[in-house]
């Protein structure tokens, strides 16, 4: 069972206070989150019972985005073994997705010292027994596990599968680095498809993704020429990605 806190700010901003009190691989889980953090400056709150707001400890990484590689892949692996029957993939850069719905999202944040990158701490935050209603509210699509089920989940149960399923999923990147990473991008349903790209400046434009390098960043295809994206967000259609 990972280390459970009854109510935080946010599990990511804990860990990286408390970065040097725990080992390599600890999982912690707060019950209730009241600032959590997802990408972009957006918020993801916890409220008691609704989802999983919990962070990870990696220290032998060897770049940032490995760590969500390894986060998402166990993502993956717990909400599938949650509700079989959905179909969800990965969407770059950190997304679980159902459909056109967000279901969970992945923060990786290095751990800088000395210009070093001395570890990661991997926040992961799953839909779990969210209400439509409530879903309906946070402004972008989104689902959880309860709207695709129809059926409530006890959170205390789902958090040792998913704490085994990053531990299973640490140990083969350690051991079989390529090999995890190429699972991970497998499991990235945007290659080759055609996407929605938004730069941090806001601008937008259409490219094909043909992949996704050996540094995490997609190899898009727009106006006849190649270019990395590797900092911004992914805007994907049912039409283009289930075509």
């Amino acid at each position: 069972m990972p280390v459970l806190l009854d109510r935080v700010d946010s599990t990511n901003t804990f860990l990286k206070t408390h970065f040097d009190d725990y080992p390599d691989g600890t999982m912690v889980a707060a019950m209730e989150q009241t600032a959590g953090r997802g990408r972009m400056g957006r918020s993801w709150h916890q409220k008691r019972g609704d989802g999983i707001a919990s962070s990870v400890i990696f220290r032998e990484i060897g770049a940032g985005f490995h760590a969500g590689a390894i986060g998402g892949l166990a993502t993956l692996e717990t909400v599938r073994s949650a509700v079989p029957e959905a179909d969800f993939f990965f969407k770059w850069p950190n997304d679980v997705y159902c459909g056109e719905r967000k279901i969970a999202g992945i923060l990786s944040e290095g751990i800088w010292r000395s210009g070093k990158l001395c570890g990661v701490v991997c926040g992961i935050g799953i839909n779990v027994n969210d209400e439509v209603s409530a879903l309906e509210k946070i402004g972008r699509p989104a689902t959880s596990l309860f709207a695709l089920s129809g059926k409530k989940f006890e959170i205390k149960k789902l958090l040792p599968l998913l704490e085994k399923s990053l531990a299973a999923h640490y140990i083969k990147y350690k051991f079989e680095r390529a090999r995890l990473i190429g699972e991970w991008k497998r499991e990235n349903r945007l290659i080759g498809k055609t996407v929605e790209l938004i730069r941090p400046d806001g601008e937008r434009f259409r490219a094909g993704i043909s992949g996704i390098d050996d540094d995490g960043n997609l190899v898009a295809v727009h106006g006849g020429s190649v270019t990395l994206f590797g900092c911004g967000d992914v805007r994907i259609d049912a039409a283009d990605i289930f075509k």
